[in-house]
C-alpha cells in the first residue's frame, strides 16, 4: 500500500483517504444511492421520498440518527395531515438506502439506528375501500365528458376516462400507452413490461366501447398531425401527458362526484364486472393481479350463486 501511495506522489495524484464509517452524512450517502441504485429505477418515488421527505436528515451523520429521530419526525408528518401509508412508504425508501449504504462493501456506513426493529405505522388509512360509480353518477359523468367535445374537438379526458372504465388500467400505464400498443385487429392493448406494475407484458382486451373510443381518437390525432407521436397522449406542448389531476377534479367538481379518487374508475371496472356474473379469477387477470387475495376484496358484490350450484345436483336424483 505504501509503494502505491508513493507511486501515486510522484505521479502527482491525490491521495485520498477512504471514508470512516461512521463519517457519511446522509446526503453523502443519497448521491452515492441515486447513482448506483436510483437511476435503474423505472420511477424517481423513491428519490422523491429522500430528497423530499427527509430533507431535514441530509446533513446528519448516519451514525448519529436515532430511533428518537425518527419518532419526532413521524410525529411532524402526522401534524402536517400525512396518512400512515404515506409515511410508511417514505420510510421504506429511505430505510433501504441505508441498508444498502451499510451492506455494500465499497461503503460500509455505520448506522445502528437500521440495525434495530422499526414497526410501521398502522395503516388504518389504507384498508382496502371499493368505491364504484352509481347509475347516477355515471350518467353525469359521461354527460359532462361528452359536453367536453365541441364542433368535432375530440377531448382527451374523455377518451383516457372510457379507457379506464372499460380496461382497469392504471394511470400511468395509460399515460405512457403507445400507437404500437394498441392492436386493433386482435382488439388487444399491450401492458408492456417497463409500465406494468408486476414487470411483466399483458395483453387487455378491448370491448366494442375501446375500440370505437380508441378509433375516433386516432382519426382526430391523425387530422390535427399528432399521428407521428410515439404516445397516444400529449401534453400541451407536445411532450408525454404525466398527469390529469388538474381537469380530473374540475370535472368531479363540475358533476358533483364525492370521495370518487382517480383509482376508483379501476375499482368501478372490477365492481361492475363481478355484479355482473363474471368470475374472480378472470377479474384477476383482467386487473393483473399476482395475488388471488387482491382481487377478494369485490368478492362481496358478486351474486349469491350457491343456491345455483346446488340446484344443478337435483338431475341426478330424478
Amino acid at each position: 500500500m505504501a509503494r502505491i501511495k508513493l507511486v501515486d506522489v510522484i505521479k502527482g495524484i491525490p491521495l485520498v483517504e477512504p471514508k470512516k464509517p461512521d463519517s457519511w452524512t446522509v446526503q453523502e450517502v443519497f448521491e452515492e444511492y441515486k447513482k448506483s441504485v436510483i437511476a435503474n429505477h423505472k420511477t424517481n418515488n423513491a428519490e422523491n421520498f429522500i430528497q423530499k421527505d427527509f430533507k431535514d436528515f441530509l446533513p446528519k451523520r448516519c451514525a448519529e440518527l436515532t430511533l428518537n429521530d425518527l419518532t419526532n419526525w413521524r410525529n411532524a408528518e402526522r401534524e402536517k395531515g400525512k396518512k400512515a401509508s404515506s409515511i410508511n412508504r417514505a420510510s421504506n425508501a429511505f430505510f433501504a438506502m441505508l441498508r444498502w449504504a451499510m451492506n455494500d462493501d465499497s461503503f460500509n456506513v455505520e448506522c445502528p439506528m437500521v440495525k434495530k426493529h422499526i414497526a410501521k405505522l398502522y395503516e388504518s388509512d389504507s384498508e382496502p375501500i371499493v368505491r364504484y360509480l352509481t347509475a347516477d353518477e355515471r350518467k353525469r359523468l359521461l354527460n359532462a365528458l361528452d359536453a367536453r367535445e365541441k364542433d368535432g374537438e375530440k377531448d382527451y379526458l374523455r377518451t383516457i376516462v372510457l379507457l379506464a372504465l372499460n380496461t382497469g388500467i392504471r394511470r400511468g400505464a395509460l399515460l405512457n400507452l403507445h400507437w404500437s400498443d394498441i392492436d386493433f385487429q386482435a382488439q388487444t392493448i399491450r401492458l408492456r413490461r417497463l409500465t406494468s406494475k408486476t414487470d411483466k407484458t399483458y395483453y387487455i382486451p378491448m370491448n366494442a366501447t375501446v375500440v370505437k373510443t380508441l378509433r375516433e381518437w386516432h382519426d382526430y390525432c391523425v387530422k390535427k398531425k399528432k399521428s407521428r407521436s410515439v404516445f397516444l397522449f400529449l401534453g400541451p406542448r407536445n411532450k408525454t401527458m404525466h398527469d390529469t389531476r388538474t381537469s380530473w377534479r374540475k370535472l368531479l367538481e363540475e358533476v358533483d362526484i364525492q370521495n370518487f379518487r382517480w383509482h376508483d374508475l379501476r375499482h368501478d371496472f372490477a365492481s361492475q364486472l363481478v355484479m355482473a356474473g363474471v368470475s374472480i379469477l378472470t377479474v384477476k387477470e383482467l386487473l393483473t393481479h399476482t395475488k388471488i387475495e387482491q382481487t377478494l376484496r369485490y368478492a362481496h358484490l358478486a351474486p349469491d350463486q350457491k343456491q345455483e350450484a346446488v340446484d344443478r345436483l337435483d338431475s341426478l336424483y330424478e
